[in-house]
């Protein structure tokens, strides 16, 4: 079976996705249980990353909170913190668009 995703101007084609579905204003770019690591690239516009959750998901992340993202930037997550046993792990973004000023939410599953 082959996955193709459709992600703003991105396009994904793998024999397996980790999150479903994944982020709208962010692309999946790849996941790695033996480093803990998410690979996501950001979408066309500028945005203001302003929480994550789980709490734990966003202290290991802490950087990004508050940090305005160029469109297409590549973040590399810490997952350390999401839990095998509470698979699959809800992630949430809440950025603000800074071109337009409006606040947005995205939720993915990954499964870690």
């Amino acid at each position: 079976m082959r996955w193709v995703l459709r992600l703003g101007v991105f396009r994904l084609g793998s024999t397996s996705v980790a999150c479903s579905p994944c982020f709208g204003e962010f692309a999946y770019v790849d996941y790695s249980a033996t480093s803990h690591a998410l690979v996501i690239r950001s979408g066309a516009r500028s945005i203001n990353i302003t929480s994550m959750t789980p709490a734990g998901f966003q202290a290991d992340n802490a950087a990004y909170v508050g940090t305005v993202l160029s469109p297409g930037r590549t973040m590399t997550l810490n997952t350390t913190s999401l839990s095998a046993t509470d698979n699959p792990n809800l992630l949430t973004f809440v950025y603000i668009d800074t071109d337009s000023g409006l606040s947005h939410t995205d939720t993915a599953s990954l499964r870690v």
